[in-house]
């Protein structure tokens, strides 16, 4: 729902029609990738599929929704930057970037195996993305007036 509202809010970005449109068309891809991903459980852990564990159609559908998901996130981002003029924006997005890819070598060096955890860190990176573009991006009209 996030990322939808994200793309709705992109799309009323007042300028840089190309960025508006990427940003716009890949957070709709990464909405409904998470939609796609939470209808159909996945087959593998850790990325891997256990023995004697057949592939299905519902584990290939979850792993569809998961690369829609993250292919949007990743493709929103970089487009954002030209959206947002901000230079705090920019170096945000990319403090960002940098934690998601830490996210593995981190768990590694702390020989953590957590199953999961850096597809959940991958998303909580979009969410927390998401949550800055909503704030920082600008749109067009003015905004609606709150009564005191």
């Amino acid at each position: 729902m996030a990322f939808a509202a994200a793309a709705w809010l992109a799309a009323r970005a007042p300028r840089r029609p190309i960025a508006r449109a990427l940003t716009t068309v890949a957070l709709a891809v990464a909405a409904a990738g998470t939609v796609v991903a939470t209808l159909f459980a996945t087959q593998t852990v850790a990325g891997e599929l256990q023995p004697g564990v057949q592939r299905t159609l519902e584990g290939r559908l979850h792993d569809l929704g998961t690369l829609l998901l993250f292919a949007g996130l990743i493709v929103a981002a970089l487009a954002s930057v030209r959206l947002v003029p901000r230079a705090r924006f920019r170096v945000t997005v990319a403090l960002l970037a940098l934690a998601l890819v830490a996210t593995v070598p981190v768990l590694v060096a702390l020989r953590l195996d957590l199953p999961g955890i850096g597809q959940r860190a991958f998303v909580l990176i979009g969410c927390a993305w998401a949550f800055l573009f909503a704030v920082e991006v600008p749109s067009r009209g003015t905004p609606l007036a709150v009564a005191p």
